[in-house]
């Protein structure tokens, strides 16, 4: 596999030789360096020191490349989200209304959404995939580094074989690809539209490829009403689309059995994880390879209770972060997600969250290359801000609304 700096281009070490002296460069957990000058040579990353008078500097906030650990690319010309009055399952028949009205091509809003993403300064990220797989193109991704989930909803037998068939091309269309920063990875969508017989096999698939695996899990109270009482608007859903099957839904379960599961994955991520409850921390923290994903203000627009991302992280926890896409966000900026976290915790500081949306997050995807701590004998690669003002702070910059990335074109 080919990964691509940057700017886009294919990864190499035989870049020129240059300085660049920034305002800020802020790694994860580092006190962050202010007036920093780096020197890069053969596109490694060769000294780090402090500015001199005679140094020219950016005005620029420098951080290791921003990484989306989740999003659904596929709604990326969503001009807002879709309405969440009602419960879960009335916004999931809205999604499911408009996939059949839209008359947009899906290649083309992929597209749109690798635009947004990579003028958002991100440069990894995890993409659910739908649709037949006759109709993916891997060209749609073209110019990010992209982990591509193909999602899987197989609740009966009936779907159950022709599901796993198209997992297996498309798994070995992404195998066999010649497009640099291709990978695949297998997206089981939920409990309640996956059979627990279908995960089994697709985490046999992930094992035998060595691929991550992402499942939505615990993300709302409907979900557990379902699996703990079997009963509420999801079996009602269930039941109206005809494929209800109460011997699924007895009652007394518990998102433990996923994630029972989903250990067995050699990398797996638990999707939003909204009442994942201390139990299931404890589990987590036992097992490295199982990361969560928090998407903040999707999470705030359903206006859940407070995310469990700090408890978790207090145990151990990989806690991540994705933006969920544009059926429950206003865009795809991994920043603005950081921000929001940084503005309803404001005891936190940059240095502290930022592995969520950047080395972490590449780690929880299984390519912990595409974003590594700008340290010296590291490659170079990065994500740079603007300062709104020469003039603020780290802190006041960090949470001001006119942060923004830098476009490559404007970089030198």
């Amino acid at each position: 596999m080919t990964f691509l700096r940057h700017d886009n281009r294919p990864f190499t070490a035989s870049d020129n030789s240059h300085r660049l002296s920034v305002r800020w460069l802020v790694n994860p957990g580092e006190h962050p360096r202010e007036n920093c000058c780096i020197t890069i040579e053969n596109g490694l990353v060769a000294d780090l020191r402090p500015c001199s008078s005679a140094d020219h500097i950016q005005p620029w906030i420098i951080f290791p490349p921003l990484v989306n650990a989740h999003t659904h690319l596929e709604f990326s010309t969503l001009q807002q989200p879709f309405c969440v009055d009602g419960s879960f399952p009335d916004w999931i028949r809205r999604v499911l209304e408009w996939r059949n009205e839209t008359t947009d091509d899906q290649a083309s809003r992929i597209r749109s959404g690798v635009t947004e993403s990579r003028n958002a300064g991100v440069q990894l990220l995890g993409d659910i995939v739908t649709g037949p797989q006759n109709s993916t193109d891997l060209k749609s991704w073209q110019g990010i580094n992209a982990v591509l989930f193909r999602e899987v909803i197989a609740l009966t037998p009936a779907r159950a074989q022709s599901q796993l068939d198209e997992m297996l091309q498309h798994l070995k269309l992404c195998a066999a690809s010649q497009q640099p920063g291709i990978q695949a990875g297998i997206s089981p969508h939920a409990p309640y539209t996956v059979h627990p017989d279908v995960l089994q096999s697709l985490i046999q698939l992930a094992t035998q490829f060595h691929v991550p695996v992402a499942m939505h899990l615990a993300e709302t109270v409907d979900e557990i009403q379902l699996l703990r009482q079997g009963s509420g608007p999801f079996a009602n859903l269930l039941q109206q689309i005809g494929v209800w099957d109460p011997r699924l839904f007895p009652g007394h379960r518990d998102p433990q059995e996923q994630l029972e599961q989903l250990r067995q994955a050699p990398q797996a991520l638990v999707i939003h994880g909204n009442y994942l409850n201390e139990q299931h921390i404890a589990f987590l923290a036992r097992h490295p390879q199982l990361s969560v994903v928090y998407c903040p203000r999707t999470h705030a627009r359903f206006q859940h209770p407070t995310h469990p991302f700090r408890k978790m992280q207090q145990a151990g926890v990989r806690v991540v972060l994705g933006t969920d896409g544009r059926s429950t966000n206003p865009d795809l900026s991994v920043l603005r997600e950081l921000q929001h976290i940084l503005t309803i915790n404001p005891d936190l500081d940059i240095s502290s969250v930022l592995h969520m949306a950047t080395t972490s997050a590449a780690t929880a995807l299984g390519l912990p290359a595409l974003s590594l701590p700008i340290r010296p004998g590291q490659p170079w690669h990065c994500t740079r801000l603007q300062l709104p003002s020469a003039a603020l702070s780290l802190t006041q910059a960090m949470r001001h609304p006119d942060l923004h990335p830098i476009a490559e074109s404007d970089q030198h």
